[in-house]
């Protein structure tokens, strides 16, 4: 059976559109697909959000708050995602959308606030300094969780 040359310039012109739509409807949306798994994945991530100053002695790289948490907590919690953000314009969008008002202020991925604290309860008498540390950064853990 022999086909025209029209019939050959039609058929190769249909399997084009045909190409094309799959392409477009299928592969094309791959993706986006995967971002949005990825989205999916940033959501159940577990994230710390910390805001402080260089000019603050209470938030600072020197101070308590930040060395409880880039030394104790990311040690004990290595798969919790830590953001430091100083304040200056660069980060003054980020600090708005955490109503970070005072510095340290820490929040998790939704920009809820967590402190830096004991749990309720907790009977700080007769504990070592490395309990209480463990139970500050324990909490703080068990806060991120929670919301």
């Amino acid at each position: 059976m022999k086909l025209s040359n029209d019939l050959k310039i039609f058929i190769v012109l249909v399997l084009c559109i045909v190409s094309y739509i799959v392409y477009d409807k299928v592969i094309k949306k791959q993706p986006e697909q995967l971002e949005n798994i990825n989205n999916i994945n940033d959501n159940n991530t577990i994230e710390l959000k910390y805001f402080g100053g260089h000019y603050c002695p209470h938030s600072n790289k020197d101070s308590h708050s930040y060395k409880l948490i880039m030394e104790h907590f990311t040690e004990k919690y290595p798969d919790v995602k830590v953001n430091v953000y100083w304040s200056g314009e660069n980060n003054q969008a980020e600090f708005l959308k955490a109503k970070a008002e005072y510095v340290p202020t820490i929040t998790n991925n939704k920009y809820q606030h967590v402190e830096l604290r004991l749990p309720e309860g907790f009977e700080a008498d007769d504990k070592t300094d490395d309990e209480l540390v463990e139970a500050v950064v324990d909490n703080l853990y068990n806060q991120l969780t929670s919301h």
